[in-house]
């Protein structure tokens, strides 16, 4: 169970709390529900990694820059879900929890450390989204299934998910080979701790796979329904290219 963020909310000074940060660029953008493992070998890292365990609840943030050094506003809450210490550093696995905005810059030696508010969607219970979630259900489901059918007898040549290299490699990200009702199942935690509701976790989750300028624009969203139109055009699209892909490789069989 994710308890880790309810421990760092207990830190809090009035709204906001304290955060160390690894830095990322855009195209490494992490949805909640998503998970990365990463080897951390460098001293300020490392330092970040043994103050997220004895002080925040094992939470950072992954914090986002342009390719120019320019920071963006929103960043990926996540926690340390598992880790295991190397002859040289520590591999960490981490879990995408939640978003929060940076409110300060509180230190930058030896690690990025930001003063962090949580954000989340408003409030919506609209016939408008519940809609846009059915739709969005059906169309990945039938995404999954097509995925399903062009993946039918391929091998699958990667034997481990242990990476050699520094803190910004990340796991593959899986898209459209669970269905979403099973990927809900499995983070209820992040509804119920996290106070993420299940229509703003369907519309992130979906998400999985699509492009970084998709990725990053839908976690500074606060509005589920503008996210959930954005989603099912994406999900429209990919299912016209799988349809396409499916009927070439029946020609192909033919």
């Amino acid at each position: 169970p994710m308890m880790g963020i309810v421990e760092w909310r207990e830190s809090f000074e009035g709204t906001s709390g304290v955060l160390g940060a690894l830095p990322f660029q855009m195209d490494d953008t992490l949805l909640p529900g998503e998970t990365k493992q990463m080897h951390l070998y460098e001293a300020r890292f490392l330092a970040l990694f043994e103050q997220a365990i004895a002080k925040h609840g094992s939470c950072v943030c992954h914090m986002y820059f342009t390719g120019s050094g320019e920071a963006a506003a929103i960043a990926t809450l996540v926690e340390i879900i598992e880790w295991r210490r190397q002859d040289v550093g520590v591999f960490v696995r981490v879990r995408a929890v939640g978003r929060v905005r940076i409110a300060d810059l509180v230190s930058a030696d030896p690690f990025l450390t930001i003063a962090a508010v949580e954000t989340k969607d408003k409030e919506s219970s609209s016939e408008e989204v519940s809609t846009l979630v059915e739709e969005v259900r059906e169309l990945y489901s039938q995404c999954v299934q097509l995925q399903t059918k062009l993946d039918k007898g391929q091998i699958n040549l990667r034997t481990s998910n242990d990476f050699e290299w520094g803190h910004e490699s990340s796991e593959d990200i899986v898209s459209f080979k669970v269905d979403l009702p099973e990927l809900l199942k499995t983070h209820e935690d992040i509804m119920k701790n996290g106070k993420v509701s299940e229509e703003e976790l369907v519309s992130f989750l979906a998400l999985s796979g699509f492009e970084a300028v998709h990725r990053l624009s839908a976690i500074d969203m606060e509005d589920t329904q503008v996210r959930l139109l954005m989603l099912r055009q994406l999900l429209v699209e990919r299912h016209k290219i799988l349809q396409a892909k499916s009927a070439l490789c029946e020609l192909k069989l033919d």
